[in-house]
Order: C-alpha cells, then sequence, then structure tokens
C-alpha cells in the first residue's frame, strides 16, 4: 500500500472533531416530575463528571467518514505486482555459454523459464518474438514482480514506436560470437570468380568481396550479371558520354557484373534491344518498354538519379569529375545497375547487429512511468464508500436527532 500525496494524510488530524463533539456532549437526563422542590436538596459536581462517550455509532461512522476523505486525498494505491519472477529467454540465444549458465543459476533462484515468442509460452517454440517493443509491452502489461530476458537484441526485431523499459524488467544482451560466412560466389570467367564473404558481430555487419581463381564446393556459384548499355550522346554531351563510360568501366572492373558498352548520336539511333538506354541529348526521350533508361533532365533537387518511372531515372545534372567526386556517382550508379534486394533477403538472416543495452534501459523517450505500482479503480471504489458512509451517517443522525 502507498500513497499518492501522501502529504494529505495530515487531513486525519480531523478525527479529533468527531471526538471532541462526542466527548463535549452530556447524555440526556431522564426526567421526573415532582409535584414539590421541597424536597430537592441541591447538589455541587464537578462540570464534566457526567460526561461520557455517547452514539458509538455514530461517531464511529463520523470518524470513518474522514479516514475515507483522508485516503482519497493521498492517493492510495495498491502494490498489485505478482509475486512472480520470470526468466524470459529468446531463441536465438539459447545456446550461447553466458545464457545457460545465467539460466541454471535463475532457475535456481525460482525464476520460471518462459520463452520469447508470442504469450510466452514454457514450451520452446517453433517462431520466436519478431518485434521486441511488443513484448515489452506485453511484460509491462502481466505487472511481474522481476523479470530478466536474454536475448540477442537484434537490431531488426526492434519494430515501431520505442517502449519504456520498466524498474521490474531487466534486459540482458548476450553478445554475438563474431563468425564469417560465404554470401555469394559467381563466375566471371573459367578461372576468376567474384567470392563475397561477410562477417557478423554484434557491432557490425561486414563484407569483402575477392577474386579467386577456383570456386568454392560448398557454395553455389551464380553466373555473373551481363548486360548490354548503349549511350545516346549529340556532340553538346560528348564530355558527359565520356565520363559516363569511365564510371561504368569502373563499376565493371570492381564489382560483379558484366557491361557490354556501345556509343551512338541521336541521329543515329534506332530502337534496340539493350538492357540499358542512356540519354544524353535534349531531344524527346524514345519510348522503351524492355530497356532501363536513365536520361538528362534539368532540375533542382538532392537526388543525383531520381526514379520518375517504371524502370526509368533522371539525371539532374551535367556530369564533370567535381560533381561525380561530390556525390558519389558512380556509386548511386552502381546501385540501379546491379540489383541486390533478393540477395540481402537471403543473407539477412546472418546479420547480428545488437541495440545497445545503454538504449534499452533509458525510460526517458516514452512518456509512460515506469514503475511497478499499477493504478487501478481503487479510488473510485473509495469515492463511492464514503458518498455510502455519509448518507449512512445522516441516517443515524436524523433517527438518534443528533
Amino acid at each position: 500500500m502507498q500513497f499518492a500525496q501522501p502529504i494529505f494524510l495530515w487531513a486525519l488530524a480531523g478525527l479529533s472533531v468527531p471526538i471532541a463533539i462526542h466527548l463535549l456532549s452530556k447524555k440526556e437526563g431522564k426526567v421526573i416530575r415532582l409535584g414539590s422542590l421541597r424536597h430537592v436538596r441541591e447538589k455541587s459536581t464537578q462540570q464534566f463528571k457526567s460526561i461520557r462517550l455517547n452514539e458509538w455509532l455514530l461517531l464511529a461512522l463520523r470518524c470513518l467518514i474522514v479516514v475515507l476523505w483522508a485516503m482519497l486525498l493521498s492517493g492510495l494505491q495498491f502494490d498489485q505486482t505478482k509475486n512472480q519472477k520470470w526468466l524470459v529467454v529468446d531463441q536465438s540465444v539459447k545456446n550461447h555459454p553466458i545464457a545457460k549458465k545465467w539460466m541454471d543459476s535463475l532457475r535456481a533462484q525460482g525464476f520460471e523459464l518462459h520463452w520469447l515468442a508470442d504469450g510466452f509460452p514454457k514450451e520452446e517454440p517453433s517462431v520466436t518474438s519478431k518485434n521486441y517493443w511488443e513484448s515489452i509491452a506485453l511484460l509491462r502489461q502481466r505487472e511481474l514482480q522481476r523479470v530478466i530476458v536474454l536475448s540477442a537484441s537484434g537490431v531488426e526485431q526492434f519494430v515501431g514506436m520505442r517502449e519504456s523499459l520498466p524498474a521490474s524488467i531487466q534486459w540482458i544482451t548476450l553478445p554475438a560470437i563474431e563468425q564469417h560466412f560465404v554470401a555469394e560466389a559467381l563466375q566471371k570467367s573459367n578461372n576468376d570468380y567474384f567470392i563475397r564473404l561477410g562477417t557478423f558481430s554484434s557491432d557490425a555487419t561486414e563484407f569483402e568481396t575477392i577474386h579467386a581463381a577456383n570456386a568454392i564446393d560448398s557454395v553455389e556459384t551464380k553466373n555473373i550479371l551481363q548486360q548490354t548499355v548503349l549511350i545516346v550522346a549529340d556532340e553538346a554531351f560528348e564530355n558527359d558520354a565520356r565520363l559516363l563510360k569511365a564510371s561504368l568501366q569502373a563499376i565493371q572492373e570492381k564489382l560483379p557484373i558484366q557491361l557490354t558498352i556501345e556509343q551512338l548520336n541521336s541521329g543515329n539511333y534506332k530502337s534496340d534491344s539493350s538492357d540499358w538506354l542512356f540519354w544524353l541529348s535534349n531531344k524527346k526521350v524514345p519510348t522503351i518498354d524492355s530497356a532501363s533508361v536513365v536520361f538528362f533532365y534539368p532540375e533542382s533537387g538532392s537526388a543525383i538519379l531520381k526514379s520518375v518511372g517504371f524502370k526509368q531515372w533522371a539525371m539532374r545534372k551535367r556530369l564533370s569529375i567535381s560533381f561525380m567526386e561530390e556525390t558519389n556517382f558512380t556509386l548511386h550508379l552502381a546501385s540501379i545497375l546491379i540489383p541486390e534486394t533478393e540477395k540481402w533477403k537471403s543473407i539477412r538472416h546472418h546479420d547480428r547487429r545488437a541495440l545497445p543495452d545503454s538504449f534499452l534501459q533509458s525510460t526517458t523517450s516514452s512518456g509512460v512511468v515506469s514503475d511497478v505500482i499499477i493504478e487501478n479503480h481503487f479510488n473510485y471504489y473509495l469515492f463511492v464508500l464514503l458518498l455510502l458512509v455519509f448518507m449512512l451517517e445522516r441516517w443515524v443522525a436524523y433517527r438518534k436527532n443528533q
């Protein structure tokens, strides 16, 4: 039991009022009719000798009204925290050596083992939790005495609005052991392979591309991406075309893609079947459904290559060496030439980046007060009880003419 505003407990001093009233009130004497006062003697008595507590029920009701009013003003609350202690374990760390020690130690201390999944089951589930923020909110609603969560704290599992971490929940992030894996293997020629190596840890997931003369037996080897590129440039765009071709050649040397580059002017252009068309001309861009088109369209904005439609990009400024260096033009160009969405989906499960414990333990970002005391509707019932007692006191006082 606690009080939100304990200073109002001074209202209990009001108990002295009904007690004093009852102490100072004399009991009504018995009326005796006398025919004459001749035989009545006058006797001196002390002033308050016959005073005593009168009307015990009425006194109790009035004292109870004062107590209930003081409790209501002081914000009486009850601790609703259940006497349960949970150890909640994420499946991703169940084989971690530190997690095994924690599990053995805490279970010996009376903690119930639950899994970080929907419903927090005691039996190991087939699917783990996909959103840690939701799990924190659900744990708060259970009003447990103490909860210790062992998790890898993967960044991708913290989705949506951030939740404050109550004082009753301790979230422990177990660091991932650094591991290496082969993300992909691509064959450029008979004795030339691109091998993408990945390294994941709690801090970062990094990749490195190396050339190898032989394939890796345990990894499926795919053919390198091959694309045909047609550059259509008028005389005024000759310098732009030269710089564009240099960027394409640099991409071809460093990244797993094989480009076949051809250049024409707009007067000699005819519809063809190239995979990419770079239109560097002030003439109208031809409509091509089969090819991806990049065309020059002067416009202000921060995007270097702006997507303006399906398989269409607008190059907003003329190319120059300084402009390309400042904006990383070659890197942006490579991002649209080499689609890697599907590849990243296949290797996403290797990501082990973790959210730091300092971010999780902070509770200042949420407007919810993190406390194990949960405010309920007790004050409402207290107010109703106060009204009922007051009505009963008035009825008793009326009946007893007090």
